[in-house]
């Protein structure tokens, strides 16, 4: 089919820069669904709504004076028109996709087949569930051919999760069965040479920690908000084994800060004795955090740590850059790490990870934090239930029982009533300071 374009074959509601975004997204079927919708609801604003850049938008013989009002509204009366329009691109695709999927239609950097199996992959570990959790900055020349390779690779071998992919490393999460995460992690040490074995945590998972595969390019391996070539992982903290953590934990010097890089819903459910844990909901916010705080950590010794190690490397460099400390270090491999060596050390609670595990670690110990309901103590997130809201609530099971599963007073006035599925700021989120400032008086 050469010389024929992807617009001649699908038709006009998908052009090849559509297409080229949508085979980018595979093997995410749910990824691709996402962005379907998104097309048919910018279809809907064009085709009947097409006077949208007038003052004046008219929908349903309704006048809307803001683009975002007309959205809400096609979101609330349309919904099953998108939906169904949504389903004929999504279906469209896929048929255009299974016609060309064993030939490179976009040039290289789109080509599925970037990893080359030679044999069907077959699991021989009986189903035994496995999470690894790595990074690694380092030159991605091609971030676009990289991803490919990653889609591939992880398609091949049946695994699902969330990896990042920038041009500065390589940041992932994956689940499979024991031998195919195994694979995985020896065709990764043979593709990356700088990675090793044990740079790779590892955990149990149960098959569902993700929903599907997501591979991501990105400008940052972890979004600090400042780009790659103006603070590098390589200007960061000298790095301390966990047995020199420990070791530095275990001395409680007045000249030190133990300082957690995490969000406080990280925090909430586990941390070090005695550390310094920011009211943080992004991760975003620690340079401002940290510009706000200076004279907290002026010539002191910064002892930090994360859950796997990527954020303390450019947030000490961040540091380093902008604050007079003694010294700044880094807890490598992260708690992750650290919970290997000392399972009963220093870090009490479990560990939260960006999964629907929402935490591992720590079964057997009694929980650091407790229901927002009855105060007892507990530390099992779940989402807050009401629709517009994606806040991470402690409710216990009897709580849960009579009803109460939102986050705040607000959403738990809304978790029974018909409200739109639009992501919105909650009581939880106004009410907290974006950038805290701490009380000096830590330091006493």
């Amino acid at each position: 089919m050469n010389g024929i374009s992807p617009t001649e074959i699908v038709g006009l509601a998908l052009d090849a820069v559509v297409i080229k975004k949508l085979t980018k997204l595979m093997p995410n079927n749910k990824a691709v669904s996402e962005m379907c919708r998104k097309i048919a609801f910018h279809h809907f604003l064009i085709q009947n709504g097409n006077n949208a850049n007038k003052d004046n938008m008219i929908c349903c013989k309704e006048v809307f004076k803001t683009i975002n009002d007309l959205k809400k509204h096609v979101s609330i009366h349309h919904s099953d028109w998108i939906s169904e329009y949504a389903n004929d691109i999504e279906t469209q695709f896929y048929d255009f996709f299974k016609g060309f999927e064993n030939q490179e239609i976009f040039t290289e950097e789109y080509n599925i087949n970037e990893y080359n199996a030679t044999e069907k992959f077959v699991c021989s570990c009986n189903g035994n569930f496995k999470v690894t959790l790595y990074y690694l900055y380092t030159d991605i020349k091609s971030p676009s051919h990289e991803s490919s390779w990653q889609r591939s690779i992880c398609q091949h071998l049946k695994l699902i999760g969330k990896i990042r992919v920038a041009s500065e490393g390589i940041n992932g999460t994956a689940e499979g069965c024991e031998c195919a995460i195994n694979r995985y992690i020896v065709k990764m040490c043979e593709r990356l040479t700088q990675l090793k074995r044990e740079d790779f945590k590892l955990s149990n998972g149960d098959g569902n920690s993700f929903e599907n595969l997501k591979v991501t390019e990105c400008e940052e391996l972890c979004s600090i908000g400042i780009s790659p070539d103006k603070l590098k992982s390589t200007d960061g903290g000298k790095h301390l084994t966990p047995e020199e953590f420990h070791m530095e934990v275990q001395k409680k010097s007045d000249d030190t800060i133990l300082l957690d890089c995490r969000n406080f819903y990280e925090s909430k459910i586990g941390y070090f004795e005695n550390a310094l844990r920011p009211n943080l909901r992004k991760f975003s916010y620690f340079p401002a955090y940290v510009d706000k705080n200076h004279q907290l950590l002026k010539n002191k010794r910064v002892l930090m740590y994360c859950t796997g190690g990527i954020r303390c490397e450019r947030a000490s460099a961040y540091i380093i850059k902008s604050v007079n400390c003694k010294e700044v270090l880094q807890l490598k491999g992260g708690i992750h790490k650290y919970l290997e060596k000392y399972p009963d050390g220093h870090y009490k609670g479990k560990l939260f990870v960006f999964d629907e595990r929402y935490s591992i670690g720590g079964e057997m110990k009694t929980p650091v934090s407790s229901c927002k309901y009855c105060n007892e103590p507990h530390d099992k997130y779940k989402l807050c239930t009401t629709k517009s809201c994606r806040q991470l609530v402690h409710s216990c099971d009897s709580c849960r029982t009579k009803g109460w599963t939102a986050c705040c007073g607000v959403c738990q006035s809304l978790s029974d009533c018909e409200t739109p599925n639009i992501r919105q700021e909650c009581e939880c989120t106004r009410s907290r300071e974006q950038i805290p400032i701490e009380d000096l008086s830590f330091l006493s």
